[in-house]
């Protein structure tokens, strides 16, 4: 998907979101552990839920594409983190564990003795030596997959590295913004990040007017 096709699906969904209505306030009722109360002493908490338009920015902003940027995984963490986190993930081709970090290199992005950062996915041993073995194709097919040529399997590994990176920035950043899940984060917080950054340039067009209207 191109950088414009990318631009217009996150226009899209910036202008979906922007219809939906403000959050509301709920009150719950809880018993906290530990304490004794009598029926009808329950405590009753105010909750401010995130409004609609949070969770469809925070969709947007993660179907964007910019989360699988390396310059943004390198703001959020190292490529040592990221190796160790992948290492507790299912087998992409298997869904088996434990497995073993697998680079994916391109001719872009590798050289003699070099390894690129933030590339890699989560391969079962023996899935990993297939791979180097015999290609990314050959592996591919002895699993099952449905790929006919070397170009379709390397953007099966491509998508899937991609996808793999976009998980974990995305666990990161909801650390970095100090909340239990992304849909619940102020995007105007989540543009300040950027900010600091030095990445603002990164979000697209259409996600950061949307954080403007939102000021």
């Amino acid at each position: 998907m191109d950088s414009q096709t990318n631009e217009r699906a996150t226009l899209g969904r910036v202008k979906h979101a922007l219809k939906q209505p403000c959050g509301k306030l709920k009150i719950e009722v809880i018993v906290y552990p530990g304490f004794s109360v009598s029926p009808g002493e329950e405590i009753a908490v105010a909750k401010l839920e995130a409004p609609p338009i949070y969770g469809q920015l925070a969709k947007a902003l993660y179907q964007s594409g910019v989360m699988q940027l390396p310059t943004v995984a390198a703001a959020l963490g190292h490529d040592d983190d990221y190796q160790a986190w992948t290492r507790l993930q299912a087998c992409i081709v298997t869904k088996q564990e434990p497995v073993e970090y697998a680079h994916v290199r391109r001719a872009y992005n590798s050289g003699i003795g070099y390894k690129p950062l933030f590339s890699g996915v989560p391969l079962a041993s023996e899935v990993h030596r297939k791979q180097h073995q015999n290609g990314e194709l050959s592996c591919l097919l002895h699993y099952g997959k449905r790929v006919t040529t070397v170009t379709e399997a390397r953007e099966w590994f491509d998508k899937a590295a991609a996808h793999n990176l976009r998980r974990w920035t995305w666990e990161k950043l909801r650390d970095a913004i100090g909340v239990t899940s992304m849909r619940e984060a102020n995007p105007v917080r989540v543009m300040e990040w950027f900010d600091r950054n030095g990445l603002s340039a990164a979000v697209p067009k259409p996600y950061r007017s949307a954080v403007d209207a939102l000021n």
